[in-house]
């Protein structure tokens, strides 16, 4: 990394200033002496410069020297900044920053250095309305959230299954790995109370942390690693169409520990929000997460008659099996019990796998419960983890699933802080195979 970001601190004038609101960072790229091409070290400060920039800033890459402003004509100026700015935007756009975050400078040749025009959405095609020097400008948004690989399809198989319950009766639901889901009466938007409707519930759950990774999912907080005591789907329909939560309504949501599960102290509500393809959770401020001994109390609950539906009605009460966490939430969707760990120093590790179908790459932490994403981190292939705790044992898992159901898998046993950069393989396999596969890891 050092070999890296040297350039940078010599090569690359990082001016800032404000424009509206945005920083601005500029950064003369070290392009070899009249030459258009983009080589390693060009491409290496637009990877480590992109990197370490802050979202809400914008990026003026700019691609002709002082050396060549100063010896070649205006007409080789432009000529020689158009070409490379042209192969900028292209690296660019193969490391999936979107066209609408570029866009094209243009300044007046000397001894006029105005800028003439500011280009958005930039294209190839756009660079021969402009007739002076030329840079490209590129926005980090305030929102900004990285491409993570993903497989082209997830596999939820057996974790879910279906319940229906009355809108204006109580109810309680079971899921098959021990969750349990106690809805109030009247507690959902858009359905009048008392009035008995048929409402269907989905319940999916993920326990395991094979289960996580078939499903493509991770436990992370913006940049932070979180540890789950686990995570379920909710959906409530009436009539096909997706149901809400009454603000003032909570459902009570009980999280068994699974075998060899130590209770943890400080776990929190969270809820799962889709950003750039992966979940990102996020506290639920209204939530709370008490933990719950075998045989607590769950729901108290008076015996309730219904001959329509019996299953799920007629409790006396809900007691819960194992020890584990009872969660009060007002939300539904995507729902994790978790915590962050005390996880000390973070540092980064980049992997490097040669692949010809779509992977999704992840860092498993076993002691911590926890599952780390990796992002495309350069058009080469390689994939950055980023923020991982110094230390801690993990396996990096490099899993694939195709629309035609073909398979395939990756692993290595990494300790980090030990390598800051690895390589690894993968193999196609059957899923029952798989499943073994990542069953016997953890």
């Amino acid at each position: 990394m050092r070999l890296i970001i040297l350039p940078l601190l010599f090569l690359c004038s990082l001016s800032f200033a404000q424009k509206s609101t945005m920083t601005k960072v500029t950064c003369e790229l070290d392009f070899v002496y009249f030459k258009k091409d983009l080589s390693v070290t060009v491409k290496n400060q637009i990877d480590s410069i992109w990197d370490i920039t802050e979202p809400n800033t914008e990026i003026e890459f700019i691609c002709l020297s002082k050396a060549e402003e100063k010896k070649l004509t205006p007409k080789m100026h432009i000529r020689l900044s158009h070409m490379r700015c042209d192969s900028v935007l292209t690296y660019l756009h193969r490391k999936r920053i979107r066209p609408e975050y570029t866009s094209i400078r243009s300044v007046k040749a000397k001894p006029n250095r105005n800028t003439v025009h500011s280009g958005a959405n930039a294209s190839y095609k756009s660079f021969a309305s402009h007739t002076g020097i030329t840079s490209i400008m590129v926005e980090k948004p305030i929102h900004w959230r990285r491409y993570f690989e993903q497989s082209e399809e997830l596999v939820q198989d057996g974790s879910c299954s279906e319940s229906k319950i009355i809108s204006s009766v109580e109810s309680t639901i079971y899921g098959g790995q021990g969750t349990v889901v106690v809805f109030p009466a009247n507690c959902f938007r858009g359905i009048k109370n008392d009035t008995r409707v048929e409402v269907v519930v989905t319940l999916c759950e993920y326990y395991t942390l094979e289960d996580i990774l078939m499903a493509g999912l991770i436990t992370k907080n913006a940049d932070q690693i979180i540890e789950t005591g686990g995570m379920i789907y909710l959906e409530c329909k009436w009539n096909g169409k997706k149901l809400e939560l009454k603000s003032d309504a909570f459902i009570s949501i009980y999280f068994p520990l699974q075998d060899d599960t130590e209770m943890k102290k400080g776990m929190k509500s969270f809820t799962g929000k889709n950003k750039e393809g992966v979940l990102d959770w996020e506290i639920n401020k209204d939530g709370s997460v008490k933990e719950i001994a075998s045989g607590d109390v769950i729901l108290e609950s008076e015996f309730v008659e219904d001959t329509e539906f019996e299953e799920g009605y007629g409790e006396e009460g809900v007691y819960a099996e194992t020890d584990g966490y009872l969660m009060k939430t007002n939300k539904l969707d995507w729902i994790n019990c978790d915590r962050f760990p005390n996880v000390g120093v973070k540092m980064d590790l980049l992997v490097k796998c040669d692949r010809d179908v779509k992977i999704s790459f992840r860092m498993v932490f076993p002691d911590i419960k926890a599952v780390m994403g990796g992002y495309e981190y350069a058009p080469d292939g390689t994939v950055k983890f980023e923020n991982i705790p110094k230390g801690q044992k993990a396996i990096v898992v490099a899993i694939g699933i195709t629309k035609d159901k073909k398979y395939f898998l990756g692993t290595q046993d990494v300790v980090i802080g030990k390598a800051h950069r690895i390589e690894m393989d993968i193999s196609e396999l059957s899923q029952t195979k798989m499943k073994s596969e990542l069953s016997g890891l953890f």
